[in-house]
């Protein structure tokens, strides 16, 4: 169902290659659907470019396989309303449990993806502490041995949930971009890998996430929230 929305025009339009080709650039950008700002140019010339190279059907072929693209679209956005309907049911039932919470809290957490968050903790109240959760997910620093004693290594040790791991690690991804909190945190995190300050602030969402929904409170931006004591 992860069809680009740029292409899904493009095959809705019923538009033969040749008559793609026709359109001059602005008219390519407004079709495509990216407006008037420049953000999306280099898509746009892409899309132009790609149009240029395919080999072109006959205008009787090309009619036939895009009335085949459009039921197959008909189908998938079937498909997406039922998967639409199925989500407002997970965030209604989420909102019943220590979810609510969190649910339009942070800038970057979906209602759905703190959902699917709680879905694979649980109760919140069999945790002491974050960590737990972190570990859980086998985001925890793996520990390496050497003659001086142990210490942590730079990978994580994947010995958890892998669901709770990915979900932890896409919401990571989603606050960087979408809450200016998390953006800055990410920028202090310096010259680590890319991965390494995701995982570092994944982390620290679950530390606040953690937080917020044991002591049923409201996100804080001015200062970092310490891992809650149990109830």
């Amino acid at each position: 169902a992860k069809v680009n929305v740029s292409y899904q025009n493009v095959l809705r339009s019923g538009l033969t290659v040749q008559e793609l080709r026709m359109l001059n650039f602005s008219e390519l950008k407004n079709f495509l659907g990216y407006g008037r700002t420049c953000v999306h140019d280099k898509k746009v010339t892409e899309y132009k470019e790609r149009f240029q190279n395919m080999l072109p059907l006959s205008v009787k072929e090309a009619r036939y396989e895009i009335k085949l693209l459009k039921s197959d679209l008909k189908i998938l956005d079937s498909i997406r309303k039922e998967l639409a309907k199925h989500e407002e049911r997970i965030i209604s039932y989420a909102r019943t449990t220590r979810a609510r919470f969190i649910i339009g809290q942070i800038k970057g957490v979906s209602d759905l993806a703190a959902a699917r968050y709680i879905a694979m903790v649980g109760n919140i109240k069999n945790y002491k502490s974050a960590k737990q959760i972190y570990s859980k997910a086998g985001l925890c620093p793996t520990i390496k041995q050497s003659g001086s004693g142990q210490g942590t290594g730079g990978r994580i040790s994947r010995a958890g949930n892998a669901v709770l791991r990915k979900v932890l690690y896409e919401m990571a991804y989603s606050v960087i971009v979408n809450e200016p909190f998390f953006k800055r945190y990410y920028k202090q995190l310096g010259s680590k890998s890319g991965t390494e300050k995701i995982i570092m602030t994944a982390n620290k969402l679950n530390r606040i996430l953690f937080t917020l929904m044991k002591n049923k409170v409201e996100f804080n931006k001015k200062y970092e929230p310490h891992d809650a004591e149990l109830e």
